[in-house]
């Protein structure tokens, strides 16, 4: 069972094959130009277009991939329209979406039958002022939202600042809600432990208390609707202010309609994305 190497034709030198079938990927079936390593000379090569996400590559032949009016070389997410600069602004919390920003009104991936027989589709929606990010989401089905805020944008699994919240829309109470404390010395084996773990607790007590959050839903036109108030906490970094980075994640699944444990998700399933608070 010996392996051998072949090589085979590359002509503008940009890592993708010209044409050979026995390879994953090459120029002619991207529908890119094997005479230019960026094809639509969107500062990414043609390679880094192919590579742009898990589950579909960009458009070779488009400077603007998800046509949120960035080009793809200076676009943080070529493939997700999602605005990243968050106004500061206090949304009307008990009213329709009229002051709220929104982010987003597609996600990046949602398998067919996330619905038995539908995808999901969601609007986000996020605000700030100096005491409360106010987060809001409406989906066309009871799915369940997880976010993960890494709030002092320095990595998940850094810091004392990965809070993670998860809701749906039939309950008042989060389903999740707790922060990963990622600054404790090695004990028992580990570098991180929940604050709602019982030994945590025990030791350190709680970081978070659930009832200075809020949290809302209700239907609207057949939607599901689901609100969210995170408060100023300096000390888990949650201090909020023109300039500040944050670090999102946010995915959902529905198991009591699927048994397949489908996920959806807004940027790139498991990747977390950079949202910053402007004036």
């Amino acid at each position: 069972n010996l392996i051998s190497l072949v090589s085979t034709p590359d002509a503008d030198g940009d890592h993708l094959p010209d044409h050979d079938p026995r390879v994953v990927i090459d120029e002619i079936r991207f529908s890119s130009a094997n005479t230019s390593r960026d094809t639509d000379a969107d500062g990414l090569t043609d390679l880094q277009e192919f590579s742009a996400n898990f589950f579909t590559g960009g458009n070779p032949k488009a400077p603007d991939s998800d046509n949120d009016g960035i080009t793809d070389g200076q676009d943080v997410l070529p493939l997700q329209p999602i605005a990243t600069n968050i106004p500061h602004f206090r949304p009307n919390f008990e009213s329709t979406w009229v002051t709220w920003f929104q982010i987003a009104n597609r996600l990046d991936y949602s398998p067919h039958n996330f619905f038995i027989d539908a995808p999901l589709t969601t609007k986000i929606f996020l605000n700030w002022d100096q005491d409360y990010l106010y987060f809001g989401c409406e989906m066309n089905g009871p799915a369940r939202i997880h976010i993960d805020f890494d709030l002092g944008n320095n990595g998940w699994l850094t810091g004392k600042d990965n809070l993670r919240l998860c809701a749906d829309p039939f309950s008042a109470r989060f389903i999740e809600i707790h922060l990963l404390d990622a600054t404790i010395t090695q004990w028992k084996g580990t570098h991180f432990l929940w604050d709602d773990d019982r030994q945590y607790a025990r030791l350190f007590g709680r970081v978070i208390d659930e009832f200075n959050f809020e949290l809302a839903n209700e239907m609207l036109n057949d939607n599901y609707i689901i609100k969210m108030k995170i408060p100023r906490s300096p000390e888990i970094s949650a201090d909020w202010h023109a300039g500040k980075k944050i670090g999102l994640r946010v995915w959902f699944d529905a198991p009591e309609l699927n048994s397949q444990n489908l996920l959806a998700s807004l940027a790139q399933l498991y990747d977390m994305f950079e949202v910053t608070l402007k004036e």
